[in-house]
């Protein structure tokens, strides 16, 4: 006798959007967090992707031809023989990015940062310790404010924690995943101190200039309160 039972759910990870052979050209995704996300020969030709964040998402064998992207955040994000000619890309970060294949032929690149990324393109390759910035007074009390926003230091996008020293220890899945809580729970110790994040703050200086980027983070400091990943969070507090 048969019986109908459900499949049993393999992660408690919300299901993705899987993006394979459609057709998305000239497409509005501006705002969008898109984490997550599965795609397969897609055409997004002509899109918008402005203050958008990609995060952990696999997009492979697509086609963002002639798509702008405006403060647009890449992190962990395989684009793996995917096609950008002609793309505009102003004030974004590749961050531990796979870009192998990828076409960036007669794509246009201002003020954007690759880290820990191989992007065959003329961007910034560089780390948190070669960029210098002379912050003036305001823009170091906008900072100082803006570490007393649980939602701004969980969003890693102003700060970065020193990593701890000492070997490692070799864990079990198990004990992996023990870890990941306790960094969910706690997510910065206060015994590790917090350094700026050099390459953001960099980005949104050279997009605004010091005295308008303070008076941003000073307002996203009293006001931020839900959870985000991507430097465009800022954007509405630049006026």
């Amino acid at each position: 006798m048969k019986t109908n039972r459900k499949r049993p759910a393999q992660h408690a990870r919300p299901k993705a959007h899987n993006y394979e052979n459609q057709q998305k050209a000239h497409t509005n995704f501006t705002n969008k967090r898109l984490t997550d996300i599965q795609g397969y020969n897609t055409d997004f030709s002509g899109s918008d992707f402005s203050n958008t964040s990609f995060y952990r998402s696999v997009l492979k064998y697509c086609t963002f031809d002639s798509c702008l992207f405006r403060f647009t955040d890449f992190t962990k994000t395989n684009f793996t023989q995917s096609s950008f000619k002609n793309a505009i890309f102003e004030n974004c970060l590749f961050d531990q990015c796979v870009l192998s294949g990828c076409d960036f032929k007669n794509a246009v690149f201002t003020n954007t940062y690759a880290a820990k990324t191989e992007v065959p393109a003329p961007v910034i390759n560089t780390d948190q310790k070669k960029i210098h910035i002379d912050l003036i007074p305001a823009l170091q009390s906008a900072l100082s404010a803006c570490r007393n926003n649980p939602a701004i230091i969980r969003s890693k996008t102003l700060f970065v924690q020193k990593p701890a020293k000492g070997k490692k220890e070799v864990l079990s899945k198990q004990g992996r995943k023990k870890v990941q809580r306790e960094k969910l729970e706690k997510q910065f110790s206060s015994d590790r101190p917090l350094e700026i994040n050099r390459i953001n703050v960099a980005r949104l200086v050279h997009a605004f200039g010091q005295e308008k980027t303070a008076l941003a983070l000073k307002e996203a400091a009293k006001k931020m309160d839900r959870d985000f990943v991507s430097l465009s969070a800022f954007l509405p507090y630049f006026k």
